[in-house]
């Protein structure tokens, strides 16, 4: 007896693509994951300022919404900013929810998807969660100069995510 297909949500912050050694890798899965006749779908929060070299195959065989990546600068307005955030996960859960999505991927990398990831994980019960971790968290942390503070809550939030994935 042949299983139906998953139905997997990528999301990402860049596109499948040359540009990145992440993307370089997420392109790889997701040919092996078309090639075994899943079905994938895309939810790229981009940070505009990003240039990709986007690979016309992926593109053309896994539909995807974008948005624009608030700014993760620990100077900018934080509310501001989680606003953002949660009104496009939001229209991720609403996706999700629209495509009978089964399973969330997602190569976990910043403030921005953490936040949009722990939201989709709170909203939408029954499906599997894949995260994949290419860098540490806490040097990402680290490198946009969180405080003390934020870096304990993020790493919380992260704990979190990491336990129901």
């Amino acid at each position: 007896m042949n299983k139906p297909p998953r139905r997997i949500l990528l999301l990402t912050d860049v596109f499948p693509c040359d540009s990145y050694s992440g993307a370089l890798m997420s392109g790889q899965l997701c040919r092996f994951l078309l090639e075994i006749k899943q079905q994938l779908f895309c939810a790229c929060v981009r940070n505009p300022a990003i240039k990709d070299q986007t690979d016309d195959y992926l593109i053309n065989q896994i539909p995807c919404i974008n948005f624009i990546k608030p700014s993760e600068n620990t100077s900018d307005d934080k509310a501001e900013f989680d606003e953002k955030i949660e009104i496009i996960s939001q229209q991720i859960v609403d996706y999700i929810r629209d495509k009978e999505i089964d399973t969330v991927w997602c190569p976990l990398q910043g403030e921005a998807l953490l936040k949009i990831y722990s939201f989709i994980q709170k909203n939408v019960k029954n499906i599997k969660f894949v995260t994949q971790i290419w860098d540490p968290f806490e040097w990402v942390i680290h490198d946009l100069g969180y405080s003390e503070d934020a870096k304990k809550s993020l790493l919380k939030i992260f704990d979190v995510v990491m336990k129901k994935s």
